[in-house]
């Protein structure tokens, strides 16, 4: 960082000839300028590359005598270059040196990640700075130049490239079709890969033919497992046809494909499998939260331990009367010990907070069709009012499970009826005085109003995915 002192007679005149006039006295005006001292020599502003034409280029530049490791920055903004925020741009780390050199493929690479699509151009502004951990030196925008770069044309046809493809629960058999041009090999591999580098322990491969393969969405949702993505984003992953003998790629170019996995969530837990609906929901702030869309219904622990079963009832052992249909024992899931509630739920999800709860019933409030939103269609009953429509909109199907009291195992609130119990993570005796010492459950009456009833010692289990 250097600091350079003007005085006012060479600092704008236009200055002077306002502020100055009423005295003649020299003000001394210190200005702080971020400096790197580093000016760019190659490629010149304004620069056009056809990496289909070039195997590499050299970037240049001059750090003025300084001994340090620095950064290429790239963004399609060159106002975000000036601002010290890491991720408002993309960093090539070029180390000790003066010059860089980046080859045709690497830089298509790089410039897929960035979302251009194969065989199109697009402008990018380009700077250096010294390396530090956090890349926070702003550099002066004389310090930016501009470079148009024309991706590499593509050997593979279908699906166009940053194709999106929704994965389908409901119909898992539903196909795609991935096709190339063929070079006459039929030894060939359908390759996908987190990152367009294709590291061979990172892919996923299928066998394919000549020049097509087809995969179904079942096969499609694997590759979201085995790369270990975020199942229930949007996803780019790359994609691309390997040679099974020479192990060489076939297009220079990979395509991106699109992909958003099935909201469906497998909780394997020993010989126990489990598949359980998801539903993502974005409320009014922009926060969005991945929630379970079925009551629990694991008999096992995590670790494939069997849950005791003082600790787990089922709708169907309530007493004497009452008995449910076995679709309604699956849609009101397991009633779960409250001592026991973080213990069950599943690896990398977690009960909701109180306050969780409170937002998703306050967000639903807000919504048209007000909390039908919410409910199953089905298993809700008495508590969905048709004149508000929309029911289920929000994919979370709630059902009207009940609970059963700490000092007996008959089912309290009629299941089936107007009332959504669950546990929630954070018991508190604070609750404007409204309820005992060992309230444990939060309930929902289809009104504006969460109780929380005490003495509810197994509830039902909803999850929201993150820990």
């Amino acid at each position: 960082m250097k600091r350079f002192k003007f005085d006012a007679y060479s600092l704008f005149g236009l200055i002077l000839a306002v502020a100055g006039m009423a005295s003649c006295k020299e003000t001394v005006y210190e200005v702080s300028i971020p400096e790197t001292n580093i000016m760019l020599l190659a490629p010149e502003n304004n620069s056009y590359f056809d990496l289909n034409e070039i195997s590499s280029y050299t970037f240049q530049w001059n750090a003025g005598g300084k001994d340090d490791d620095y950064v290429i920055l790239f963004s399609p903004d060159s106002n975000l270059l000036k601002d010290p925020i890491h991720n408002a741009w993309d960093v090539i780390e070029a180390g000790n040196v003066t010059s860089y050199t980046l080859n045709a493929d690497d830089w298509d690479r790089y410039l897929a990640t960035w979302g251009m699509k194969t065989g199109t151009e697009a402008v990018f502004y380009w700077a250096v700075k010294p390396q530090t951990a956090d890349y926070s030196l702003s550099p002066a925008a004389s310090e930016i130049r501009r470079i148009s770069v024309k991706r590499l044309i593509s050997k593979l046809s279908f699906p166009n490239d940053r194709f999106l493809i929704s994965l389908s629960y409901e119909n898992p058999d539903s196909t795609c079709r991935f096709q190339w041009e063929s070079d006459g090999t039929s030894d060939n591999l359908l390759v996908f890969s987190a990152s367009p580098q294709f590291a061979e322990n990172n892919t996923v491969s299928f066998p394919a033919g000549i020049n097509s393969c087809t995969l179904s969405h079942s096969q499609l949702q694997t590759i979201i497992g085995q790369l270990k993505i975020d199942p229930y984003r949007k996803n780019s992953i790359y994609w691309n046809v390997r040679n099974s003998s020479t192990r060489k790629l076939l297009s220079p170019a990979s395509a991106t494909l699109l992909l958003e996995g099935m909201f469906i969530f497998i909780d394997k837990r020993g010989n126990e499998e489990i598949t359980y609906r998801v539903t993502r929901l974005t409320y009014s702030d922009g926060e969005e939260v991945i929630w379970l869309a079925d009551n629990l219904r694991a008999t096992n622990y995590p670790d494939a331990t069997p849950i005791e079963s003082e600790n787990l009832l089922w709708a169907a052992n309530s007493s004497g009367t009452t008995e449910f249909s076995p679709e309604e024992q699956f849609a009101f899931g397991g009633h779960y010990a409250f001592a026991i509630r973080h213990k069950v739920a599943p690896t990398g999800w977690h009960i909701p907070t109180k306050e969780e709860f409170q937002k998703l019933f306050r967000e639903a409030s807000l919504a048209q069709g007000g909390y039908n939103v919410l409910k199953d269609p089905v298993f809700y009953k008495n508590g969905i009012i048709p004149a508000n429509g929309h029911v289920n909109d929000w994919k979370l199907n709630l059902v009207a499970s009940g609970r059963y009291l700490e000092w007996n195992t008959s089912l309290y609130l009629e299941a089936g009826g107007k009332y959504v119990v669950f546990h929630y993570a954070d018991p508190s005796t604070d609750d404007g005085g409204t309820v005992g010492p060992d309230n444990k459950t939060i309930m929902h009456d289809g009104g504006d109003q969460l109780w929380y009833p005490p003495y509810s010692k197994w509830a039902p289990i909803r999850v929201i995915f993150g820990d």
